[in-house]
């Protein structure tokens, strides 16, 4: 659709500078065990509740063709998420046939300020991966509607693929998988009174499910990976109420970044914007629910949920564990990673509200406050911009090691092994499995280099945390193990 093409231009040069952006964090993690671990072990050990087969997958495929240059892994990233704004405007088309309110939802939530977390973070690439397969899911049980009253078992096996495929991407997809039965009820009612189908559409999240449940077993076993699900559990059982607050709070920066767009920013604090904001959207989803007709009230219901479970999820796992992090639940709802998925699924409703509620008015009329509400966010686009975080200390920090080093090669005797302080970069993240940090400066070499030379100089990396240096250095068939040396007299180092 034209307006798709357009919604996902205006979206990409919104984010254009996302092309700017840097490695951060995790993005060095995965970099370094890309180059010195087995491939298997890469892309089967899970992380925080998410199998990273499929991101981790691509991500080999990139650093193999691109190396350390950022530009190819941000470029991926941007256009995944003008495949994802094209999607979402097919979706919205399909369920409403309104071209304008297709493409006034794909650039509501296009150029939403709460996407430039999850854009300029590479290691988060998964969550746009997964929203493109269940984008693609829910478009063909879109044209479903449209054609049939139930679901042939073909389609239940071409949406289950997609749902596989997404939960390997990112764990978003786990509440997808959980809530598409009463899903597939609410667009297929006619399925109810077919039980065999329905015990196909409950087969279809269950091998999803145990798939998802395998991997995360299967990285306990074979690498240690820590029993996040238990810890979350346990979390939940003395924070109750601290999830239901993130729950809320996640709700109300949603929707309200949805409909102000860059008029209101998703601060910490709730402010009384947003809660008004909140309101009017629950009156608006309400009257429409009331007035609708049966299949576009099944559309609202199903669409809202699957945000709501998006956020129920983050809420649960994340909601109980905020004051560890000296965070408030009003923090977690201002975290914008944690919006990618479920805001894409509560612009559908709202679309299908919109929709409902200006079905009395003339065509003329419905033209008018599309143009509106878009003219307005992007006049907010014009006025206030998205600014987001592209790590610009982390490459300045990276560069600066790497020059170090250099100069630390250049001015040491001919001949000798140079030994170095193996110092910590504040921009590496920690180890999946491992409760040590990433080795500094020896792990950025690993990253940068297929050798263990600099300008031809063997270099050695003097560990001075006796636990960081048993762990790594007792990695078999690890360059670590033989960059990194226990701390030597004063005289051989920095």
């Amino acid at each position: 659709m034209c307006l798709g093409l357009i919604a996902a231009a205006v979206s990409v040069g919104v984010y254009r500078k996302v092309l700017d952006a840097y490695f951060w964090n995790d993005d060095f993690v995965w970099m370094y065990m890309l180059r010195d671990m087995p491939l298997s072990e890469v892309l089967f050990t899970p992380e925080g509740g998410h199998s990273c087969v499929a991101r981790n997958a691509v991500f080999a495929l990139v650093q193999a063709l691109a190396g350390i240059d950022p530009r190819p892994y941000f470029a991926t990233v941007l256009v995944t998420h003008a495949v994802n704004v094209m999607l979402l405007c097919r979706l919205i088309w399909l369920l409403s046939g309104s071209a304008g309110l297709a493409g006034l939802g794909a650039l509501a939530w296009g150029i939403c300020p709460t996407a430039s977390e999850t854009l300029a973070w590479y290691s988060v690439y998964g969550q746009i991966a997964a929203l493109t397969c269940l984008l693609c899911a829910f478009c063909h049980l879109a044209a479903r509607t449209t054609r049939a009253d139930v679901l042939a078992p073909r389609d239940l096996v071409i949406v289950g693929a997609w749902l596989a495929l997404a939960s390997l991407f990112f764990g978003t997809a786990i509440a997808v998988t959980l809530v598409l039965p009463v899903v597939v009820v609410l667009l297929f009612p006619d399925m109810r009174a077919t039980p065999r189908r329905m015990r196909s559409v409950l087969a279809v999240s269950g091998v999803v499910l145990a798939l998802y449940g395998t991997l995360q077993v299967s990285g306990m076993w074979m690498y240690a990976a820590p029993a996040v699900h238990v810890d979350a559990l346990r979390w939940l059982a003395h924070g109750t109420d601290l999830a239901f607050y993130s729950f809320v709070h996640l709700i109300r920066v949603g929707f309200t970044s949805l409909v102000l767009g860059p008029w209101s920013s998703p601060a910490g604090g709730a402010d009384l914007t947003s809660w008004a904001t909140l309101l009017g959207v629950a009156i608006a989803l309400l009257a429409a629910i009331r007035v609708a007709s049966a299949k576009a009230r099944a559309q609202v219901l199903a669409f809202t949920l699957l945000g709501l479970a998006s956020y129920a999820l983050v809420a649960v796992s994340r909601g109980p564990m905020a004051g560890f992090f000296h965070q408030t639940s009003a923090d977690i709802g201002a975290t914008l990673r944690y919006h990618y998925t479920a805001q894409a699924f509560l612009v559908v409703a709202f679309c299908t509200v919109l929709e409902v509620l200006t079905a009395s008015l003339h065509v003329g009329a419905q033209a008018v406050l599309v143009a509106g509400w878009a003219g307005f966010l992007l006049a907010g686009q014009l006025v206030h911009g998205t600014s987001f975080d592209r790590h610009k200390a982390s490459r300045s920090e990276v560069t600066g090691a790497m020059a170090k080093l250099r100069e630390r090669v250049a001015a040491a005797p001919p001949g000798d092994t140079v030994y170095v302080d193996n110092q910590p970069l504040a921009a590496f993240g920690w180890m999946p499995n491992i409760p040590v940090p990433l080795p500094g400066l020896a792990a950025l070499l690993v990253i940068v280099s297929p050798s263990d030379e600099i300008d031809g100089r063997q270099i050695r990396f003097v560990e001075r945390d006796p636990a960081v240096y048993r762990r790594f250095s007792s990695r078999r068939g690890s360059r670590l193990a033989g960059l990194l040396v226990p701390e030597r007299p004063r005289e051989r180092t920095e």
